[in-house]
């Protein structure tokens, strides 16, 4: 009698197939956001050269194809993760420059230098608090060459860009 995997099956033996996966799988539905979250911790941590699909799996507990049917490729996910940054830094901006124009609004501003002196520091404040809070993304997201010519990337950093402006 020949080897049967039903036999082997049918005697309790586990299917090796749900072995390889964790019984912590991750089915929150929100999987896009959750690697990107993790993603962000992996090279705040080891630098954006040790960026490792594979460990980004194991870490949000999911299947390597998992990722790829998010993110076609390493590339894709450090976009996405230099937009992420983008977004990221545009809420410290705007953060900024509303606390500008509540004291543009008040009594404590005499002139207008006055308004753009404290425009200026509020910005330069924003951008470094986000610098020092997110090393590592802050220094992807202005060395990555593909944020010129990408559109999406290109977009997002003109953006933030005009979160800078202050209006009088």
């Amino acid at each position: 009698m020949g080897f049967s995997w039903r036999a082997l099956y049918a005697r309790g033996v586990p299917n090796i197939a749900v072995t390889f996966v964790s019984k912590e799988s991750y089915h929150h539905g929100h999987l896009r956001e959750a690697l990107l979250q993790a993603a962000q911790s992996q090279i705040e941590t080891e630098g954006a050269q040790a960026l490792n699909l594979s460990k980004l799996a194991r870490e949000v507990g999911v299947s390597q194809p998992a990722v790829y049917r998010h993110f076609a490729s390493k590339q894709a996910l450090v976009f996405s993760l230099v937009e992420h940054g983008f977004r990221l830094l545009i809420q410290y901006l705007e953060n900024a420059t509303d606390a500008i124009a509540v004291a543009a609004d008040s009594a404590d501003v005499e002139s207008p230098p006055d308004v753009v002196l404290q425009g200026i520091e509020g910005i330069t404040h924003a951008y470094v608090a986000f610098a020092l809070e997110h090393r590592e993304l802050a220094r992807l997201m202005f060395s990555l060459k593909e944020r010129a010519t990408e559109p999406t990337l290109y977009q997002i950093s003109k953006q933030a860009g005009r979160q800078t402006k202050l209006e009088m």
